[in-house]
């Protein structure tokens, strides 16, 4: 036998695994899923298998893997899955150190803990390390610089401590495959070092959720395979250095980015775009509008002003947040070109004129955020056409007339919506920001994927007149109904106290 795969059997364990060792030609083993708790000898029983390649052992409740091997057999084995086996352990104690042949090693979950062992630099057959969410106990000191087939880093999770600058040192300095680093949600101090031509290379760069402080390096921008770079919720500042032209996903979220974005500024390829929470200021350059491809920008939470430019060749953007910002001038009229469009927020800002009417045929929308602008006018009678939306806010402006009679044509507001809320038709794989709902005079606040279920209006501080629609009770999806500081007249329709 050459190929054995028992994985995720229901209900099955094993408390003696020594047959295994007669096996003497297997090449592939998996048993993941399967309990093998009491199994204290595994690395034994394996290593009497010479053959073997690949080793797939996730979820299997081992009690341990720190078992020593006097003699190493296992001069093949390229693949092991040790994932989802709480180890708790130090990881320097693990009998897999000196296997050289390992290419693939995942221990994803595994809770191994103090530093990992030189022994890791001499692995040099190693093209995949991950080694994530192990709760924050392991620290990384190892040279890897001659680990030449090393493609894949990821070690989101689980450092202690450590300096990015001392990392990105110890990474290889001969590969021409290094594509994935992936370090976030870590304790990592120290700057991004200026000197990056060892990496220039990378695909994927994720280092969010550190400690990490100083100037993006400018370099950046000459890494020619970079698709997507993310070092949101840091430390960083100054400015944004001009993007490289490959990129995909730019996130620089919750940084202490300041100063004006290039006029260059652009990728053509570019889908996301968040910049929000910062303090960066001035006019956003024409040049955004370049990327035609974008998907979801969120430029919110900053110190933008003026102007926006014509973006109007964005045609598929799904989520576009500008919320607190300054910018002024008419309500964009450009915006009427973004019929897939399903969060539009641009509240907190300087915008003036009426209210379009072609807000009513972007029929795609489920929020629509443009409270506390400088509105005038009526709401569109169109605006009920928005079958899918599901929370409308245009408070603090100085909107004035009827509130719209047919309401209950927002279908998206009542029981009857057919639809349960897709997520990635809000956020493109990524987590709105905030969404800020005030209530009973208290503010409460919705974030990441919460928001999607938030159902309601709020028209309060307006200049509304006439008498509250009964239309008003068939909506009866609505978590939130703010219709105060207006001008409303007559009896308060008794069908709203059914609204739950």
């Amino acid at each position: 036998m050459r190929y054995l795969d028992l994985s995720f059997i229901q209900n099955v364990y094993s408390t003696d695994i020594s047959w295994l060792s007669h096996l003497h030609f297997l090449e592939y083993i998996d048993m993941s899923n399967i309990s093998l708790s009491t199994i204290v000898d595994l690395p034994l029983v394996i290593n009497m298998i010479p053959n073997l390649e690949h080793i797939f052992l996730i979820n299997c409740s081992l009690p341990s893997a720190n078992q020593p091997l006097t003699q190493l057999n296992l001069t093949k084995l390229v693949d092991l899955n040790l994932s989802r086996n709480y180890f708790g352990h130090s990881i320097a104690s693990c009998w897999f150190w000196n296997v050289t042949s390992i290419k693939f090693l995942i221990l994803v979950s595994t809770y191994l803990h103090g530093p990992f062992p030189d022994a890791l630099g001499g692995m040099i057959s190693l093209q995949d390390l991950s080694f994530n969410n192990n709760g924050n106990g392991a620290t990384m000191a190892v040279d890897m610089k001659n680990l030449c087939q090393l493609e894949t880093i990821c070690l989101d999770g689980n450092q202690s401590s450590g300096n990015i600058t001392e990392l990105i040192e110890k990474l290889p300095q001969c590969s021409n495959n290094f594509f994935f680093l992936s370090s976030g949600d870590n304790n990592m101090t120290g700057m991004l070092p200026n000197k990056l031509e060892h990496l220039t290379g990378l695909s994927f760069l994720y280092l969010s959720m550190n400690n990490i402080s100083g100037a993006i390096p400018p370099l950046i921008w000459s890494f020619t395979s970079l698709e997507t770079l993310d070092i949101s919720s840091t430390q960083l500042s100054g400015q944004i250095p001009l993007l490289p032209r490959s990129l995909n996903e730019l996130d620089v979220s919750m940084n202490l980015l300041s100063g004006q974005l290039p006029l260059g500024f652009s990728a053509p390829n570019l889908k996301t775009l968040l910049l929000y929470s910062n303090h960066l200021m001035g006019q956003v350059p024409e040049s955004i509008c370049e990327s035609e491809h974008m998907y979801f920008m969120d430029l919110s939470n900053n110190f933008f002003q003026g102007e926006l430019p014509n973006c109007s060749r964005i045609s598929n953007i799904n989520v576009l947040l500008l919320s607190n910002n300054s910018f002024s001038g008419q309500f964009p009229s450009w915006i009427q070109n973004f019929n897939s469009m399903t969060f539009l927020d641009l509240s907190w800002n300087k915008f003036y004129g009426v209210l379009p009417s072609w807000i009513g045929e972007l029929m795609n929308l489920r929020f629509l955020l443009l409270s506390k602008n400088m509105l005038y006018g009526e709401i569109p009678m169109n605006i009920t056409n928005l079958r899918h939306l599901q929370y409308l806010n245009l408070a603090a402006n100085n909107l004035s007339g009827l509130v719209p009679l047919s309401l209950s044509n927002l279908v998206g507001m009542t029981l009857k919506y057919p639809e349960e809320p897709n997520q990635d038709a809000y956020v493109a794989n990524r987590p709105v920001n905030i969404l800020s709902i005030v209530m009973k005079h208290e503010e409460l606040k919705y974030v990441g994927y919460t928001t999607v279920y938030v159902v309601g209006i709020d028209l309060s501080l307006n200049q509304l007149i006439g008498g509250i629609p009964d239309e008003i009770s068939f909506l009866d999806r609505l978590s939130n109904l703010n219709l105060s500081w207006n001008q409303f007249r007559g009896k308060i329709p008794e069908k709203i106290g059914r609204l739950k």
